[in-house]
């Protein structure tokens, strides 16, 4: 894996899935596709949010969050005010929910968010928050689902518990053969570099803790069945 693939900046490792019908890692597309189909068989309608995410956009999505132009959200999914929080605050804030650009599996075309149509309300606007896979949400019954038979297609979740970094995201997927191979490609350089090339709202904090933000919401995933991450 090379770094342009590693931190999004092209998606020549990619293929376009027609059946799908987005970018996707090769080896994680039939996999994808099969998990569809029997989460369909068992009475839910798979549908992903979000798949393969560019370097661009999720550098968009994190300088928004920075100059308060989308929302900063708390633990509980609460909106805060960036303008009240000290630089480096403010970075562990948006990165409880919102990788580094250059920095997130989505770049991989290995992980999704995921969720059940069916299980929406007429006219429901969805979060993608753990209230809702929570007992009682919309997507409990789904996510129950979703967690047993995950593994039957080579997929876990990586966000699946607080381990000290980004916070749990049960709707989050990724291919387990497929990305322990880019993580442990990623190495501190790796990530280090990334933010020497990038322009990024508040980039002199990122490079300052680089380190302990490498640790701690890169490489603190739920265990990988099908690997463990590189720590360098």
């Amino acid at each position: 894996m090379n770094f342009d693939q590693l931190t999004g900046r092209t998606k020549d490792h990619l293929t376009w899935s027609d059946k799908l019908g987005f970018f996707i890692y090769p080896p994680a597309e039939i996999d994808l596709i099969n998990l569809k189909k029997r989460a369909w068989k068992n009475g839910f309608d798979l549908q992903i949010a979000s798949g393969f995410r560019n370097y661009e956009r999720q550098k968009v999505i994190w300088n928004d969050k920075v100059l308060g132009k989308r929302p900063v959200l708390d633990r509980d999914s609460n909106p805060i005010s960036p303008e009240k929080l000290k630089p480096y605050d403010l970075v562990l804030k948006i990165l409880n929910w919102s990788a580094l650009p250059g920095a997130s599996r989505h770049h991989w075309g290995t992980d999704f968010d995921i969720y059940c149509l069916k299980s929406l309300p007429r006219d429901y606007k969805l979060q993608l928050t753990p209230q809702e896979f929570a007992p009682g949400g919309v997507l409990f019954s789904f996510g129950s689902w979703l967690r047993e038979n995950l593994q039957d297609f080579n997929f876990f979740c990586p966000y699946l518990k607080d381990r000290g970094g980004v916070l749990p995201e049960p709707w989050h997927i990724g291919h387990g053969p497929s990305s322990t191979k880019f993580i442990a490609s990623y190495t501190s350089e790796i990530y280090l570099q990334n933010l020497l090339e990038s322009d990024l709202e508040l980039r002199s904090i990122l490079q300052e803790k680089a380190l302990i933000l490498y640790q701690n919401y890169f490489l603190k995933i739920s265990p990988n069945p099908w690997g463990t991450q590189s720590i360098s």
